[in-house]
């Protein structure tokens, strides 16, 4: 029987008395109260057994690896940065000049923004780097530097990752314990936070190489970079200024004229120094007519940049060159046309073409394997590469790759992106002459994109000459079994490349069906990274189409749902159907024959019931669904709030956290505008007086009353017997002050600055 399959304390008996129509709780009161009791002891069970799984070993285990792997990723990411850093100080040669005017600029002290400006090639990345390395020897106190050069790795391109990496870093360096928002908006107000911890005698450096590198997320916002600094805090950031690209004109908003440095040429004596200790190094000679032809080329376009490339140009040459034959462009574009034009007639312009291609167009770099699958899949190059080769190939030689990589040095580089490496031009320049050269129409561009996007999808039209079966080629993760252990190593080329090249080739058709309302795809992506990078697709989706409501449905169910799934990605699936399930259940056509109002969203729910992962899934809605109580989240506060009060004003209120702060906010832009520190971690009341000027607070024990204006208490009362409870009165001119335990009420009066009187019963 059941009975003996159960434990006893599964087993819960009632008697109930059954009427001639069965259970009828609307007019019997005991089976009313029989199935209260059901019903209350299953949701007692349920909520135990959810208690039980998510305080065990392996749930917990979980979320910290996961935790683990973001923080792990970051420290690899800042190591890159400082390795960069130290690299590029080391091969730094003169700049004195320029670096006294930057020295005087950081020891103003006037708590604003610096800025390195200059044209692409003129040493900026080498100047910031050098500068950070020498600042500690500028600023007293042990000065802790945090830097990063945009676009050195993939993920640094990206602005609410770079900006969540800065926030880490600072964190960990004044021993904040904290967890760091996911969403962009949150991390702004705790960098803002994170800023005011810098001390004197731990001062903070910051510097950004080449904000005009930002990608296109949030609109590579700036607004965050403060415009006045707080004490001890110091900052660089550099631009370009190339029209059409350069960020200089928002950064110039945000500091003065006097912070503005621009970087000049080089003068005669550095460069002559430059090739001079290049030549040494290599231990090489030139002719008189070869140095002449380089030093005078270098002169003439007196740029970091343009003298490392001609010096590469040089090596080219042999003792015996004709002299007809030694010779170098007059700018930086004309020399990466004459590198190119030689390729090409070495390797074929087909060759050159479509390599060059998919290195300019890819997300973040492209990967070896990728190239050379995409490579083998173009008719067009593999018949050049029989033709100049004379060998007949069935896919892309990868000798042939190596060999195009020695050709192009160190004008190609290797760096790490979507936990891999991929290979993307060292230098923007380079980038811009191959879009002049071999992307000239928007047609070209959205058909490599396209092509990329079916590369990522298995959506190939040629074969790729290899045995692996093409639907599995590109997996969204490769599973790991150990045992009864399961982890997952996420495919972050396909899930991140895929909607990129999806939405530069405009083609929303195949991004919504693969990946917005492909359940599996937003599971895996959201567990990958955030839920947050899903919702940035559904912004650029929804202004692609705007026709289609299931985009628009869809992302408010996801605002809704982000607290729960930046915590918990797995519950993705109870989420959508909590959440969606009676509106599609409710979407009927007007007419017969007439189409339903959502097209997406019922596949969508559907694919949730076949999730690849163990999940719960509600048979109804049973969650607050899009267009009904909408709430936003305010962060700033780095620990538990413990206390809110109102203000004077409208729509400004203010709160106090165990961080130790005291926080304004204004609910109309939603953002904190002023922050007092030092109040206390166990604040349990606030009120804000005399027009916003003075804030009481109390932490049981004490009354503080502190002048926001001057950040400092102007009136301290501790050692009470009772807990003091707080309000004001008359529009804040009086503040009252209760004592529960003895009946006593305590007037001020904060007009005339006097206590009025003592009331006790």
């Amino acid at each position: 029987s059941i009975h003996s399959k159960l434990r006893h304390t599964n087993i819960y008996t009632k008697n109930i008395g059954w009427g001639r129509n069965g259970i009828s709780p609307v007019s019997n009161r005991a089976h009313a109260y029989y199935l209260e009791c059901l019903c209350n002891d299953f949701q007692k069970i349920v909520v135990n057994q959810f208690n039980r799984m998510s305080s065990s070993k392996d749930f917990q285990e979980r979320l910290h690896t996961r935790q683990q792997a973001l923080g792990t990723h970051n420290d690899e990411e800042i190591l890159e940065h400082i390795q960069h850093c130290q690299d590029l100080a080391k091969c730094m040669v003169g700049r004195e000049v320029v670096l006294c005017e930057l020295k005087n600029c950081i020891t103003s002290s006037n708590r604003r923004l610096i800025i390195i400006c200059g044209e692409a090639g003129c040493g900026k990345s080498t100047l910031t780097a050098k500068a950070a390395t020498l600042t500690s020897n500028w600023i007293s106190g042990n000065l802790r530097v945090v830097i990063r050069f945009i676009g050195l790795t993939g993920e640094s391109r990206n602005i609410q990752l770079i900006l969540w990496s800065l926030c880490y870093q600072i964190a960990d360096i004044y021993s904040i314990s904290v967890t760091l928002s996911r969403d962009f908006k949150g991390l702004v107000e705790e960098f803002s936070f994170l800023l005011e911890c810098a001390t004197p005698d731990k001062p903070l450096l910051i510097c950004l190489d080449g904000i005009e590198e930002l990608s296109e997320e949030y609109n590579a916002d700036l607004s965050w970079i403060p415009t006045e600094l707080p004490n001890n805090v110091y900052f660089i950031a550099s631009t370009c200024t190339e029209p059409g690209v350069s960020r200089l004109q928002e950064l110039e908003k945000m500091t003065v004229k006097v912070s503005i440095l621009q970087i000049p040429p080089l003068t005669s004596g550095e460069i002559n120094e430059i090739i001079s200790s290049w030549l040494e190094k290599d231990c090489r000679r030139l002719s008189g007519h070869q140095h002449a032809v380089l030093t005078e080329a270098c002169t003439a376009c007196p740029l970091p940049l343009y003298v490392s490339c001609a010096y590469k140009e040089s090596c080219l040459w042999a003792s015996f060159s004709p002299e007809t034959e030694v010779c170098l462009p007059q700018n930086i574009p004309d020399l990466y046309r004459q590198t190119l034009s030689r390729m090409e007639k070495f390797h074929g312009e087909e060759v050159m073409k479509k390599m060059a291609a998919y290195v300019t167009l890819s997300r973040n770099g492209i990967t070896q394997e990728e190239l050379l699958d995409l490579m083998s899949t173009d008719e067009a190059v593999i018949q050049e590469v029989a033709k100049f080769k004379n060998v007949t190939v069935a896919a892309f030689p990868l000798v042939l790759w190596l060999k195009l990589l020695d050709d192009f040095g160190e004008h190609l580089k290797e760096q790490r992106s979507d936990n891999t490496y991929v290979f993307s031009w060292a230098h923007t320049s380079l980038k811009r002459v191959c879009l002049e050269r071999y992307l000239k129409t928007k047609d070209s561009h959205a058909s490599l994109h396209a092509t990329f996007a079916d590369y990522y999808l298995g959506r190939m039209s040629h074969d790729l000459r290899k045995d692996n079966d093409v639907s599995t080629f590109q997996p969204l993760a490769w599973v790991l079994k150990n045992k009864s252990k399961i982890s997952y190593v996420f495919n972050m080329r396909k899930l991140f490349g895929t909607p990129y090249h999806l939405i530069k080739a405009k083609n929303s058709t195949v991004l919504i069906k693969e990946c917005l309302f492909n359940y599996e795809f937003l599971l895996h992506k959201s567990q990958a990274l955030s839920i947050v990078s899903v919702e940035e697709d559904l912004k650029a989706a929804i202004s692609m189409e705007r026709t289609v409501p299931d985009l628009t449905l869809l992302s408010e169910v996801l605002t809704l749902s982000r607290k729960v799934l930046v915590q918990d990605p797995c519950q993705m699936a109870s989420q959508l159907i909590g959440r969606l399930h009676h509106i599609v259940a409710a979407d009927k056509p007007v007419a017969p024959g007439d189409p339903k109002k959502y097209l997406y969203l019922p596949a969508l729910l559907s694919q949730c019931l076949k999730s690849s992962i163990p999940v719960l899934v509600p048979s109804t809605s049973c969650l607050i669904p899009p267009g009904g109580l909408l709430c936003d989240t305010l962060t700033g506060h780095l620990d538990k709030i413990t206390a809110i009060g109102e203000t004077q004003k409208e729509l400004i209120v203010a709160t106090a956290s165990c961080d130790g702060t005291l926080k304004l906010w204004d609910l109309k832009v939603g953002k904190a505008i002023f922050t007092l520190h030092g109040v206390g971690k166990n604040i349990s009341a606030i009120v804000v007086c005399l027009e916003n000027k003075l804030v009481a607070v109390s932490d049981k024990t004490t009354i503080k009353i502190w002048d926001l204006a001057s950040k400092s208490v102007i009136y301290t009362a501790s050692e009470f017997l009772d807990t003091p409870i707080l309000t004001s009165a008359m529009n804040g001119q009086l503040l009252l002050v209760f004592f529960n335990g003895n009946h006593m009420v305590q007037v001020s009066c904060f007009f005339l600055s006097i206590q009025i009187f003592d009331f006790q019963q």
